[in-house]
């Protein structure tokens, strides 16, 4: 089951290059590569820290602490949908700027395009907890073919989508795919045999987060619209990005057990 699972990973993760290439030009594999180039080292460091935590995770499961398992997960959520949230905010307003000071403003994609690279950067890590804990637990079996089915879809999409729209529609085609697949099914599957609890307070926190990254959003953009190009008015286009999705977060969860459950972690590391 693992092994069918992670064969399907590698059809989804390793097919937009071949496909930009066939379906739009080579010149575009080459924009996107700058763009993927910062997005994958950021990517990374995130899996340094998931996969360190899943051991962890593994010997929660083991004791069988469901309640403590839970509050760990809760606050992996929040933790992550923060990170994905400074990611889709940071990478839509400031991606541009970035390749302009770094390669030239002859290398940029459209808005829209950068737009739905920040969006799977943010899906993606917004889903992490479930995938670490899928991990922890070992719940393939249940999902074994759900990669190949989502790879499955991504190619079909990617075709149809990348011909109409170019680049965009295939990176499109790659979003739609997970939001098809792993991002509706794979909590049920996890609440139902890990939590022994009901899904919806999941959905309600993704709702409350995703809403929360919206304002943080909207927000940034009207904070750093007028500021120039330039890499001082960058690092301050930065720190306003940052400002604005950290308030909006803290605003609506400062007050939540999972944030309780954060800071409680950090007293216990600085003694």
């Amino acid at each position: 089951s693992t092994f069918v699972y992670k064969i399907g990973g590698v059809a989804v993760n390793n097919t937009d290059n071949i496909l930009i290439s066939m379906l739009v030009s080579t010149a575009a594999v080459g924009f996107y590569s700058n763009y993927y180039t910062l997005i994958s080292a950021i990517q990374g460091f995130i899996a340094i820290i998931s996969t360190s935590l899943i051991s962890g995770i593994g010997n929660l499961g083991a004791g069988g602490d469901k309640k403590r398992q839970y509050e760990i997960f809760s606050m992996a959520l929040l933790f992550y949908h923060f990170v994905a949230a400074l990611g889709l905010v940071g990478f839509s307003l400031l991606f541009n700027d970035v390749i302009t000071i770094w390669l030239g403003s002859k290398y940029l994609f459209d808005s829209k395009t950068v737009f739905i690279i920040a969006f799977n950067f943010y899906i993606t890590n917004a889903v992490t907890p479930i995938w670490m804990y899928r991990e922890a637990n070992g719940l393939f079996e249940q999902v074994r073919y759900l990669m190949l089915i989502r790879a499955l879809i991504n190619i079909v999409l990617s075709v149809i989508l990348g011909k109409i729209c170019g680049t965009f529609g295939i990176l499109l085609a790659t979003a739609i795919s997970l939001i098809a697949t792993n991002f509706w099914y794979e909590p049920g599957i996890l609440f139902k045999n890990i939590f022994k609890i009901s899904v919806l307070n999941y959905w309600i926190k993704q709702a409350k987060y995703f809403s929360a990254t919206i304002i943080g959003l909207i927000i940034a953009y009207y904070s750093i619209r007028n500021i120039p190009n330039g890499i001082i008015p960058l690092l301050v286009k930065a720190v306003a990005v940052a400002a604005s999705v950290s308030l909006t977060f803290f605003a609506i969860s400062h007050k939540s057990a999972e944030f309780k459950t954060i800071t409680d972690f950090l007293k216990i590391r600085r003694k």
